[in-house]
């Protein structure tokens, strides 16, 4: 039995399968993987040729809001139009070495008077049908949303829908008695209110105490200015011949010297006082219960 012969010319070169590149751009049935639509063969429908539909070239443009409302057939009368543009009183036949000419202006006259009663009558067509197209494409989608809107949901959603509390489908459903106000809510509202009018009688009340002190009337201004600054023949003096603060040899005192004065004598008066600012406190809250009014110190 011969020798079998060699599957290559040279011995370094690999004697294995050799593969082939294919020129197909239709994938493999071994490369398509299991969770592609195509793994399974399905067969398809040839393609029914088409033809493009033909471009537009422009656009009609909007027109503008011309005829007025509660009387838009005005404008297409014979009357407005006469205004607008006033018809020839008689055809002149010209003659001469113009009369070519004239004749075409005259006749272009005529066909712009035309036009403008023709213009005038299709915008207002259009303009009849847009809103008649407008109104009945409402009246379709109010319709429409009515009935989905009251429709029973289907047994699919009725399935499958999750269970859930009283209290939230109360939520969802929109429950009318979801909002009723109840015997406790409305007790607690009668005394949030009785409380807000008493806070606003007791502030009332110390405005009114404390208007005893406003400044209302020219007197009353008279009398501050006296008593802080001072009349003519006794003015007060801040030095020894000054008219002012200003006067004085040292500077007035600050806001954090104020502040540091009045700190100092409220620690040293908290120390012997307090007891007694406390009782005081108590028998002034005490009396302003009995008389029903503010008492001002």
């Amino acid at each position: 039995m011969p020798p079998p012969a060699s599957r290559s010319i040279c011995k370094r070169c690999p004697s294995g399968q050799q593969w082939h590149r294919s020129f197909s751009t239709t994938p493999s049935r071994n490369v398509i993987p299991p969770e592609s639509p195509r793994f399974i063969k399905v067969p398809e429908p040839v393609q029914t040729p088409q033809a493009p539909k033909p471009p537009i070239k422009g656009i009609l443009p909007v027109p503008r809001q011309i005829f007025p409302e509660g009387n838009e057939r005005y404008k297409t009368t014979n009357e407005y139009l006469s205004k607008t543009a006033p018809p020839r009183k008689q055809k002149i036949a010209y003659t001469g070495n113009d009369a070519a000419r004239l004749t075409w202006k005259q006749r272009m006259a005529d066909s712009r008077r035309a036009n403008l009663k023709e213009g005038v009558r299709e915008l207002l067509q259009r303009k009849a049908e847009t809103d008649r197209e407008m109104n009945n494409h409402s009246q379709n989608k109010s319709q429409r949303h009515e009935i989905l809107s009251t429709q029973p949901p289907r047994q699919d959603e009725s399935l499958t829908t999750p269970t859930l509390h009283n209290s939230v489908r109360r939520i969802l459903e929109k429950d009318p008695t979801l909002n009723t106000p109840t015997q406790t809510g409305l007790n607690k509202h009668a005394k949030r209110e009785a409380k807000k009018s008493e806070e606003r009688k007791d502030k009332l009340h110390t405005l009114y105490t404390h208007a005893r002190k406003f400044i209302v009337t020219e007197e009353d201004m008279n009398a501050a200015l006296e008593k802080a600054f001072g009349t003519d023949e006794r003015p007060i003096y801040w030095g020894a011949d000054g008219n002012s603060i200003w006067a004085t040899d040292k500077e007035p005192m600050g806001t954090q010297d104020m502040l540091n004065r009045d700190r100092w004598v409220e620690q040293q008066q908290s120390v012997s006082v307090h007891e007694e600012t406390v009782a005081q406190k108590r028998m002034r809250r005490i009396a302003e219960e009995f008389t029903g009014g503010r008492i001002v110190q």
